[in-house]
Parts: C-alpha cells; sequence; structure tokens
C-alpha cells in the first residue's frame, strides 16, 4: 500500500513538474512608427503586464537583436485593420508603446516577438538576428520568424516552430520583393 502512495506521488509530482518546464508560448507582431512618433504594436495576441516584447529593429549594418521591453509598457487601444492575420484571420489588436523607444529610433514597420511571461519560468532565450530573420532555442526546439516584402506590404512568418504565424501589413507604397515562395504558404 505504501508502495502504491509513493508510486502515485512520484507520478503527480513529476507531472507537476513537467507542466512547469512546458514549451513557452511565443507570438509575432509588427512594431510601426505612427505619424505622430508614437510606436503601435499590432498582434493578434492579448499582451498582459509580465508578458516580454522583443522588438528587432532592421537597420543597415546593425544586426544586433533586440530592444527587450515589459508588456506593462504597452496600452491596448483596440482592434485595428492596419494588418491581418493570414494564417488564421485571427483579429488584429493594437498596442500603444507608452515609455521613449529604448535606444533607436524605427524608421520602418518592423518585427516584434511575444513571450508569454507566465510561461517563461527559468527561461532566458539566446536571440540571434539577422537582416530577415529571429531564431532561438528553447528546451531544445528551434524557433524561426522571418520578415519579408511583398510588393507592397510586409510580412512577418514563422516556420518549423511551435508557433505559426503570418502577419501582413499592406504599406500602401511599391517595395522591391524579397519574399521567397514559402512565404505565401
Amino acid at each position: 500500500m505504501l508502495t502504491k502512495i509513493v508510486m502515485i506521488f512520484t507520478f503527480f509530482l513529476a507531472a507537476c513538474c513537467y507542466a512547469e518546464e512546458s514549451l513557452p508560448l511565443v507570438k509575432a507582431g509588427i512594431m510601426i512608427l505612427n505619424t505622430d512618433k508614437t510606436y503601435i504594436l499590432l498582434t493578434t495576441e492579448k499582451i498582459s503586464a509580465t508578458d516580454i516584447v522583443y522588438i528587432n529593429p532592421v537597420i543597415p549594418d546593425d544586426i544586433k537583436c533586440c530592444e527587450k521591453i515589459t508588456g506593462s509598457n504597452f496600452r491596448f487601444v483596440g482592434v485595428t485593420k492596419k494588418a491581418t492575420d493570414e494564417l488564421e484571420g485571427k483579429e488584429i489588436m493594437s498596442y500603444l508603446l507608452t515609455v521613449t523607444y529604448p535606444s533607436r529610433q524605427l524608421n520602418k514597420p518592423t518585427m516584434a516577438l511575444i513571450f508569454k511571461r507566465n510561461r517563461l519560468i527559468k527561461i532566458a532565450p539566446k536571440i540571434e538576428s539577422n537582416a530577415n530573420e529571429i531564431s532561438f532555442n528553447i528546451m531544445s526546439v528551434n524557433y524561426k520568424f522571418f520578415i519579408c516584402n511583398s510588393q507592397e506590404g510586409l510580412h512577418i512568418y514563422s516556420k518549423g516552430t511551435n508557433s505559426k504565424e503570418h502577419l501582413y501589413l499592406p504599406l500602401g507604397y511599391e517595395v522591391q520583393p524579397n519574399c521567397p515562395e514559402e512565404a505565401y504558404y
């Protein structure tokens, strides 16, 4: 009887610890500069005060990644039609950045990644970046998010990750397309 109790206790303890070590929820967003020089984050994800948002400014010859801002520095503005969720058709929410942007001014839309803090217990991802990609590894799982241009818009998408995303921001003017075919599937 005591052996059964110990086995059951061990099972529940293992299940509890495994749940705490579950993979984090990582969602994509698009950071844009408004005409009034404020910054807006567009995403399908509800931002909470304890979330961490990494912003990747794409500036020529500067591939340092990323600016880290807590979710408490964003204020919900409302649902917007400025961007679309190409994968699932979810509503896009708009958040105003309420603090001065930390170190650099964005002059064009860029990628943001939202890490749900309540799932990031003891996890500090090492994020790497190049001009069109952000990648990181958490608990032996690789995450890759990409940013590219189609003829008149910006795409942010993921592939081969636990977070399937594809956001699109129409720019209202033509740009040099650089999206690979995989961005459209």
